[in-house]
């Protein structure tokens, strides 16, 4: 079972995170004693549970990044893709306006971290969702996405929408305001 994992930076609820992940991973150790023993000698890999995570210094993705090197320590069989932003790299998948003025450093912002491409998020969920359908087949069970979502953090937003179309089961978590739908 493939697991996207996209959520705030500002997320605080290490609990939530461990627990959600927990029950997931019970979800795939029961699906995988559903396939039928006959059918185990024909296919060379089981279902496992694969977790792409947004790999972010802090909040949800950070505390999946600790339940996964908690897990893999009690031997669960559990790997691991991080999928890191490339803040400080813009490509030619930058907006058509920002790579006509990319070359003046005008498309480039400035965060309390230092300059940054606004779109590097967008791109790395794009990249992780992309991967994780290009792999699913080989998993035979739909994937799920888990979306920590604080105060309509846009890009847990773009994630979990990115995943629901690409047909990925959507598991939203909220916290905060939240009016916009993913």
């Amino acid at each position: 079972m493939i697991v996207i994992v996209t959520g705030s930076k500002l997320w605080k609820d290490k609990n939530v995170v461990w627990n959600t992940l927990e029950e997931v991973y019970e979800e795939a150790l029961q699906q995988q004693e559903k396939i039928p023993k006959k059918y185990s000698k024909h296919f060379p890999f089981d279902i496992g549970f694969e977790m792409f995570n947004g790999e972010c210094e802090q909040g949800a993705d950070l505390f999946a990044t600790q339940w996964y090197e908690y897990v893999s320590k009690l031997e669960y069989k559990v790997s691991y893709r991080p999928f890191p932003a490339r803040w400080n790299m813009c490509s030619d998948m930058c907006p058509p306006d920002f790579v006509q003025r990319k070359y003046k450093f005008k498309h480039i912002r400035y965060g309390q971290f230092g300059p940054y491409c606004p779109t590097a998020g967008m791109k790395r969920n794009r990249e992780m969702v992309e991967t994780a359908v290009i792999e699913t087949p080989k998993h035979y069970v739909p994937g799920i996405c888990l979306a920590f979502c604080l105060d309509d953090s846009p890009g847990t937003l773009n994630c979990g929408r990115l995943a629901k179309r690409r047909g990925f089961e959507l598991r939203p978590h909220r916290m905060g305001r939240s009016t916009k739908r993913m």
